[in-house]
């Protein structure tokens, strides 16, 4: 293995070294105009987390001045640089609110939304976030239609939706796998079910779960009483609900005819007629 000269590692230790209390001055440095135009040279570099400690320090004594615009736009620009999108998110909304006509506006707002969307936690965390994202998306989108970034807007925003899809699919899911051992749990799975078809009417989750909604609300039936009383009325609860698995199943088989599902969604229909038989005997 080649090693390196002493020489060299003498030299760079050295540099490193100078840097440091290079920058160490201009931070604590009383020259705004210093310390501006180092974090521009900072910024440039690509040399992120220097240029930001600096404008942190700097902009506040530029304000309504020149250099101001272009130093707020470049600070935001920094903390998504540095993957801090949280951070990032909020300076470029303070930015565009600030800087309303100027040139950087649309490209922060643009940033702004994707800070939101890098920010978006994996679906089975809260959404919060996400939501954000949308709605900044949709600002932008309503700002500017004819903007050269709405392919990857609207990327983004599938993204999103997708993700808060599959949540709300996996939520359902989580009532129906309940109900096995608290059968009320299925009367919720139904709900949630139904919910996330009216959300979602093009998902490709929509064939199981339409399966999922007969399955729950059969097994619901299933474990129902015969009949209950209702503010004094005699109401044939099992009964209501096997006449709602059956209109379950023909909603199920007139959409999905070729389902992999077919099989087990005839079983419980020819059950649920049997069933049906026995009450009204």
């Amino acid at each position: 293995m080649r090693t390196i000269p002493l020489i060299v590692l003498v030299i760079s230790l050295g540099q490193i070294l100078c840097s440091c209390s290079n920058f160490q001055a201009l931070q604590r440095s009383d020259d705004p105009d210093l310390k501006y135009k180092a974090a521009i040279d900072y910024y440039e570099k690509k040399k992120y987390d220097q240029a930001n400690l600096l404008f942190e320090s700097v902009l506040p004594n530029l304000k309504g001045q020149d250099g101001a615009e272009i130093g707020a736009f470049y600070n935001a620009n920094c903390f998504y640089k540095m993957k801090q999108y949280v951070m990032a998110a909020f300076y470029f909304r303070e930015f565009y609110e600030t800087y309303p006509r100027s040139t950087y506006t649309e490209e922060s707002m643009f940033l702004h939304a994707k800070a939101l969307y890098m920010d978006s936690p994996p679906y089975n965390l809260d959404q919060t976030s996400t939501y954000d994202a949308l709605k900044a998306i949709q600002n932008f989108a309503n700002a500017y239609f004819r903007s050269p970034h709405m392919d990857e807007i609207n990327a983004m925003a599938d993204k999103l939706n997708q993700k808060l899809e599959k949540k709300a699919f996996e939520n359902a899911k989580t009532f129906y796998k309940i109900g096995s051992w608290n059968a009320y749990m299925y009367k919720s799975a139904v709900v949630a079910f139904t919910s996330f078809q009216n959300s979602f009417p093009n998902s490709l989750y929509n064939e199981e779960v339409a399966f999922l909604k007969l399955d729950a609300q059969y097994r619901l039936a299933k474990e129902s009483f015969e009949a209950v009383l209702k503010k004094g009325e005699k109401v044939y609860l099992k009964k209501e609900r096997i006449y709602e698995t059956i209109e379950f199943y023909n909603s199920f088989i007139d959409k999905y005819p070729g389902s992999k599902y077919k099989k087990n969604a005839e079983n419980i229909y020819e059950t649920s007629l049997k069933e049906l038989n026995k009450l009204k005997s």
